[in-house]
């Protein structure tokens, strides 16, 4: 690595850990998802009884017991799990797995970026993804472990597609489906798309992508085919109800506020679901940039990254509920 791209890594490091810093402070912070030393614990416990790969909590469930990695993905839980296997406590553990995905979403998307934008653009790119409030609510707020990291994958699965590293890229999608399955539903069509566009519009380009699956497979397979032994549908009924969690544009583009509540019912939340500002104004100016890119492939890359943005913010309004009514899988994407 050229030392100007070093230098521009360590100033990534430095905003990353900006980001975290709060981490670093003697005990376990609030969080919404307040039951992860409880889910370690209970895969630590796994682990000493010799069951592997770990499906059935012993604890959970009111003390009769879950088939929690079952369903939910095990590889933050296995990560943490190594800390504390080497004498980290359950809560500094956890809270190791959180610094490291603020460095790990600081260094992939400045990877990612750069190769479009330079080390420049790559270090503003980085450093907007690393405050956008939505990173924040997920880290700080929710607490969402698993899709706090999943997304901070996603860069690095794109760096990697785009440097035609193979291998390193099937390790990186394999690791995004053990992470947060919800997060692998809505991006894996974005990354077929994307490998598609990156290797001159071939259909056997995407082949590779099938072997994510094999190597997930002991996770994929029975979170899919044992569905029906669990109360799957009370996850979409009343309060999880997504049409009762649509935003509005207010709260979108022009709300400053913020809080530790709950996502209520209505326009009226007890949190932010900001886009945040420069973000949205910094993205607008992108596309004279985008228009000006020299190479036609980057411009359509790069108009497909902003399309895509589009819709998904077009999703969190009421508008798009004929969307959300004609498929009806994505009931869960409210979480």
């Amino acid at each position: 690595m050229k030392t100007k791209n070093k230098k521009y890594l360590l100033l990534v490091l430095l905003v990353s850990l900006l980001t975290c810093a709060r981490l670093f402070r003697p005990g376990y912070f609030s969080m919404q998802d307040d039951i992860h030393v409880l889910r370690l614990q209970q895969f630590d416990q796994c682990l000493k009884d010799g069951q592997i790969p770990c499906r059935y909590t012993a604890s959970g469930g009111l003390g009769y017991g879950c088939p929690l990695y079952n369903y939910y993905s095990p590889l933050p839980y296995f990560v943490a799990e190594i800390f504390h296997l080497v004498g980290f406590s359950l809560i500094n553990s956890l809270k190791i797995l959180f610094i490291l995905g603020h460095l790990l979403t600081g260094i992939s998307m400045f990877l990612f970026a750069s190769l479009y934008w330079g080390n420049l653009g790559g270090l503003l790119s980085s450093a907007l993804f690393l405050f956008a409030p939505y990173r924040a609510i997920d880290g700080y707020v929710r607490g969402a472990l698993a899709e706090f990291l999943g997304i901070s994958l996603l860069p690095l699965i794109f760096y990697y597609l785009t440097q035609k590293k193979t291998k390193t890229c099937i390790i990186a999608i394999s690791a995004l489906l053990l992470t947060h399955n919800l997060t692998s539903l809505v991006t894996l069509p974005l990354i077929a798309i994307y490998v598609f566009l990156t290797n001159k519009y071939k259909i056997k380009s995407l082949f590779f992508l099938v072997v994510p699956f094999f190597l997930s497979a002991f996770f994929l397979l029975p979170a899919i085919f044992e569905k029906n032994l669990v109360t799957l549908p009370t996850m979409t009924q009343g309060y999880f109800d997504y049409r009762a969690h649509f935003t509005t544009l207010k709260q979108l583009f022009l709300d400053r506020s913020w809080g530790f509540g709950a996502s209520l019912w209505g326009p009226v939340d007890d949190m932010s679901f900001q886009v945040g500002l420069p973000l949205w104004p910094l993205a607008l100016l992108s596309l004279f940039f985008i228009y000006k890119q020299k190479k036609a492939k980057n411009k359509i890359i790069l108009g497909l990254f902003s399309v895509t943005a589009i819709f998904a913010l077009f999703l969190t309004h009421n508008k798009s509920t004929f969307i959300w009514t004609h498929l009806p899988f994505m009931a869960y994407f409210q979480f």
